[in-house]
């Protein structure tokens, strides 16, 4: 069952939804660089993006959104690849 639409809830997915476009192109570039037969860019870029959703809700802000992203990224990629 879907949880109701509060306004906490979409201040987040709209605070998410805007970190990702503006680190859409790192995360393509990543997972561009990890890109094969067996795992298409597309399911590549779509496995980060969840695996960041998942984790955005722990995001201290301790180092910048971008190394965040990027190694969230990269760590993704590589666990896909496996």
């Amino acid at each position: 069952m879907d949880t109701p639409a509060t306004p906490i809830n979409d201040s987040i997915e709209q605070e998410f939804l805007s970190v990702i476009r503006e680190y859409e192109r790192v995360i393509y570039k990543v997972c561009y660089l990890y890109t094969t037969k067996n795992a298409p860019l597309g399911d590549l870029y779509q496995e980060v993006v969840l695996n960041i959703w998942k984790a955005y809700p722990k995001f201290r802000k301790e180092c910048k959104v971008s190394t965040w992203i990027y190694r969230i990224a990269l760590n993704t990629c590589i666990s896909f690849i496996r």
